[in-house]
């Protein structure tokens, strides 16, 4: 267990303390989850009622937000940004993970043709197969298959269960988490008389260095040339990438969101939950998808939408207020018509 004083705690995030510097904490929790040793943050003030509730030691506070009043409750510790200081001060506290050591693990199957650098650690009951090349430093938890030929830049780490089908290409520092698939076959298929016909998908799947994929995202493989997640990608837990999709650098996609095939994002593209977009086409660099929205046509850059279909975003937040007054909206149309046809017969 690590044990951090709030002296100490302050010197790291550059914060000013109001409280005992001597009193020490061993754990960081949310503001109502948070015991008598554990430090808390308020970033958000519409949480400010639960200051006066939590039993947190200390509470990481904007440097211009009012303190309650009372003495007792928590120290404080007064910085510009309470939740950038909560990461640092959550990392500082958190249990340490051991790193597996170097080496190939007695069950792990590894054919003769494989190149691993020296340093690579290669957990139980994985498998690689011909012409694979892993760098420096990577880490492959148990299971994990490597199919032939897939390239596995320096620093990265696989966790349990990922499956990268043949001559996928990952760069240097990606994290794929528990039970991704990368180049998987892709879903084509074309009718004939006598049934649905594959499309043969001959391409590949290739991620830039620092891409990092949550667990269960599947990123099918090319029908031809490669499907490309460039660098800094971040991918939720649960995404679907199809076929020849191409994400731009440094883009975020949330849980639950499918990319149709041949779909192009540009860079900085940020997509909320469960939405769902359709197959060749293009947002641009910046463009911004709310939750639960449907893309049925090209955006361009720098917009932000929202709803089904997705359109300007601040005329869908404007149309969603409306929604629900329209049953009662209808019956005013229908009450003014019938007194409208009513002075018109008067008037003849």
């Amino acid at each position: 267990m690590t044990s951090k004083t709030l002296a100490e705690l302050a010197s790291l995030v550059g914060a000013t303390l109001i409280g005992d510097p001597r009193r020490s904490v061993t754990g960081a929790e949310a503001l109502l989850d948070a015991d008598c040793d554990d430090i808390s943050f308020l970033a958000d003030p519409r949480y400010r009622s639960q200051l006066d509730q939590t039993r947190a030691a200390a509470v990481l506070v904007g440097d211009d937000q009012p303190l309650p009043e009372t003495s007792s409750g928590p120290a404080f510790l007064l910085v510009a940004d309470p939740s950038a200081a909560m990461t640092v001060v959550a990392k500082s506290l958190a249990p340490e993970v051991r790193t597996p050591q170097s080496g190939v693990h007695s069950s792990a199957v590894v054919d003769p043709s494989a190149q691993l650098a020296a340093d690579v650690s290669v957990g139980p009951l994985c498998v690689l197969g011909p012409d694979v090349v892993v760098g420096a430093g990577v880490i492959l938890h148990a299971a994990v298959v490597l199919g032939e030929g897939v390239q596995v830049g320096a620093g990265s780490e696989l966790h349990p269960r990922v499956v990268l089908y043949p001559f996928v290409r990952i760069g240097v520092d990606c994290v794929l988490e528990a039970g991704v698939v990368l180049g998987s076959r892709g879903f084509g298929y074309e009718h004939t008389p006598e049934g649905w016909q594959p499309v043969p998908q001959s391409g590949r799947v290739e991620l830039g260095d620092r891409v990092d994929l949550g667990a269960n995202c599947a990123v099918d493989c090319a029908r031809l040339g490669a499907t490309r997640l460039r660098d800094g990608v971040k991918l939720d837990n649960l995404v679907h990438v199809a076929h020849n999709v191409q994400i731009g650098e440094h883009s975020m996609v949330l849980g639950q969101v499918g990319l149709a095939g041949s779909a192009h994002l540009g860079k900085w593209v940020i997509i909320a939950g469960q939405v769902g977009i359709n197959g060749h086409r293009t947002l641009g660099d910046g463009v911004k998808v709310g939750g639960g929205s449907l893309v049925f046509d090209d955006i361009p850059p720098g917009a932000e939408v929202l709803g089904v279909p997705a359109h300007d975003k601040k005329t869908a937040i404007r149309n969603l207020r409306v929604a629900p007054r329209l049953h009662e909206m209808r019956q005013q149309i229908r009450d003014l018509q019938a007194r409208l046809q009513a002075l018109e017969e008067y008037s003849r």
